[in-house]
């Protein structure tokens, strides 16, 4: 039988000098910090995507009335613009009144190379544009090309003013019928120049003073176009 004495050295039951109740206790703590930075990263993140889908939401949202904005924009700048282009049309009409375009006198001097005779223009004294317009249908434009290109004079034009108490507006080629009024017509409306067919206000003798001058009513000759005032804008 061995009877040789255990050592009385010592075992070493601790680590870095703590004993297993520290370590236990660090672990604890550790693994309480661990959660506590994941709980820490779980909300970071949910708080990082929430805030991203709130801006991306504002963004559409801002988009949607930055759209709604400029379509209302738009709807009023063209709005605006059409206004404007009606406007326009407006005074083109106003200024096309006196204004035949060339085909347009072209034709009309076509149909009026047709046929021949004498004719009465009377204008309104006090309007420009009427005798204005009188002439350039008497002129080159007109009847004397008839005249300058048949090499005869087809058509005999007497200008006057055509003096009322009431006023007249537009153009009127009135009746009775015969082949130089229905032929006159038929040129009116091929130069898309729009007239009447009624016969304007009686014109007013003009005052004669002195015994024994009496009023001598202007011949009547084959027809008749009245150059009135222009048609008022509506």
């Amino acid at each position: 039988m061995d009877n040789t004495p255990i050592s009385t050295v010592p075992i070493r039951t601790t680590w870095l000098g703590f004993s297993s109740g520290f370590w236990d206790h660090s672990l604890i703590v550790g693994l309480t910090l661990a959660a506590l930075v994941a709980v820490c990263v779980v909300v970071v993140t949910w708080g990082s995507i929430a805030t991203h889908k709130r801006e991306a939401a504002e963004a559409d949202r801002a988009l949607v009335v930055y759209k709604s904005d400029a379509e209302q924009k738009i709807a009023v700048a063209n709005s605006i613009a059409e206004t404007a282009r009606l406007e326009q049309e407006r005074l083109k009409q106003l200024v096309k009144w006196r204004t035949v375009l060339p085909d347009d006198m072209k034709a009309l001097v076509a149909e009026l190379a047709k046929g021949s005779g004498e004719i009465d223009i009377a204008f309104a004294p006090s309007d420009p544009e009427s005798e204005y317009f009188a002439f350039k249908i008497i002129g080159n434009d007109g009847f004397a090309a008839v005249n300058d290109s048949g090499g005869a004079i087809k058509w005999r034009v007497y200008l006057r003013p055509w003096i009322s108490n009431a006023m007249f507006f537009g153009i009127a080629i009135p009746g009775p019928e015969n082949a130089q009024i229905n032929l006159l017509r038929r040129a009116f409306s091929a130069a898309h120049i729009k007239f009447s067919t009624e016969m304007p206000p009686d014109e007013v003798p003009p005052i004669k003073l002195g015994a024994g001058l009496a009023y001598t009513p202007p011949p009547q000759h084959d027809a008749l176009i009245v150059v009135g005032l222009r048609n008022p804008p509506l």
